[in-house]
């Protein structure tokens, strides 16, 4: 049934209610796929798209549909922190622009960031390296237990960003706090209070992004915030001061908030359903078993859009203006797409469309080939060093960090 305002008023009550805290979120994108793929949720004032078809062509068709707004926040925010936002000096990155401005300032990421498996390859010893020593840390943990989200993935990524960055280690505890802070000014209700300390937080990390960003102006260096003062285009194209600081402040709040989940959802969803067992037998299956895995799980479930003109998905007439409400993590497990069983994790399908976990078209993840050999890495070396690993039953854990744009643990409780 394709649904428009009046009718699916509802709909948005049953998923707000239904993802809040939920470790499997996905009988409700079930529904809303069967019953209300595209809708209106009046009291969030945003368009809800489920549908691989649907989110697929938002994505790609950029004339109609843009990335303005896409780190903006749902509610109406505290005027004291607009205004120290609105003070912090951060400008507008790729990720959050449409063409033309997009072009120029994605051109700049591109060539800072590893964004090819060939580009990835050629840190692979450095990434092998800090794999290596978190887990043998964790594995030297007392009593054969741990969590993988604040003892493994969470200090992987801190040391693996920080490196490639050229960002001091002890600066990331702060930064995180900051992305989980901005995490939740987007997706949640906050009180006041809240969302001034997260505007300031922000604030520290425009100014301390710039600060590195000045360093490298006076001393250039090969690390990404270097790549990213030294880069010019063909036509003498290059970023600002402010345009650098804010595209590696993206690219520290990602990692801080992001990567752990995508780490601790790939490690958590293959002991879940058995798929790690074996593993230390068969490398050659990791980078299958990590694929599906994405597909099954990804950590960020929804992805904001909005209308430059008037467009039409599934038979539903969307007016210009609008915001939309991108749910990938209903989009990977549509049925639509010809998925056979697709609830199961099956590292053997054939049947898997393209990804859409790291979007697709010109606001495709610069970091995705990067994120995905680093869960390669991972999971193959815990299946080496610990193949017995296994969830604590009595522990399932936290989940949902916010109700629909980011989805996983908050901990994840293993033994060994």
């Amino acid at each position: 049934m394709t649904t428009g305002t009046a009718e699916s008023a509802g709909a948005g009550a049953v998923v707000r209610t239904g993802l809040r805290g939920a470790r499997d979120p996905y009988a409700v994108y079930r529904w809303l796929r069967s019953e209300h793929p595209v809708c209106f949720d009046p009291e969030l004032g945003l368009w809800l798209v489920s549908r691989y078809a649907d989110v697929d062509q938002v994505l790609r068709d950029v004339d109609t549909f843009g990335n303005a707004g896409t780190l903006e926040p749902m509610w109406p925010m505290d005027p004291e922190a607009v205004r120290v936002l609105g003070e912090s000096g951060t400008v507008p990155v790729a990720s959050t622009t449409d063409p033309p401005e997009h072009a120029r300032l994605r051109a700049g990421m591109t060539a800072a960031w590893p964004t090819t498996p060939r580009r990835v390859a050629a840190h692979e010893a450095m990434l092998s390296g800090h794999v290596a020593a978190a887990v043998a840390a964790f594995a030297a943990r007392p009593a054969g237990r741990g969590d993988l989200v604040a003892d493994l993935a969470g200090p992987l990524s801190a040391r693996v960003f920080t490196a490639l960055c050229g960002i001091p280690l002890s600066h990331h505890a702060r930064i995180a706090a900051a992305a989980r802070g901005l995490t939740g000014l987007v997706w949640d209700r906050q009180p006041a209070q809240v969302q001034r300390h997260t505007a300031a937080e922000l604030t520290w990390l425009n100014e301390f992004c710039s600060e590195v960003i000045a360093d490298r102006a006076r001393t250039p260096s090969k690390d990404v915030a270097g790549a990213l003062v030294a880069w010019r285009g063909p036509g003498g194209e290059h970023l600002t001061g402010q345009e650098a600081a804010s595209q590696l402040a993206e690219l520290l709040i990602t990692n801080a908030e992001v990567m752990p989940l995508h780490l601790a959802n790939t490690c958590y969803h293959l002991l879940r359903t058995g798929h790690f067992t074996g593993l230390a037998a068969r490398p050659d299956r990791v980078p299958a078993v990590c694929a599906e895995a994405l597909r099954h799980c990804t950590a960020v479930t929804g992805w904001l859009k909005s209308t430059r003109r008037e467009a039409r998905l599934a038979g539903v007439t969307i007016p210009a203006g609008q915001q939309l409400l991108l749910l990938l993590g209903s989009a990977s497990r549509d049925e639509a797409t010809g998925l056979a069983d697709p609830d199961t994790l099956d590292p053997d399908r054939r049947d898997a469309p393209a990804p859409l976990a790291f979007s697709v078209g010109i606001h495709h993840c610069p970091a995705a080939a990067f994120s995905r050999r680093l869960a390669e890495l991972l999971v193959a070396a815990l299946a080496q060093a610990l193949p017995g690993l296994r969830l604590e039953e009595a522990d399932e854990g936290a989940w949902a960090r916010t109700d629909l744009g980011i989805h996983g643990p908050e901990r994840v409780s293993v033994s060994w």
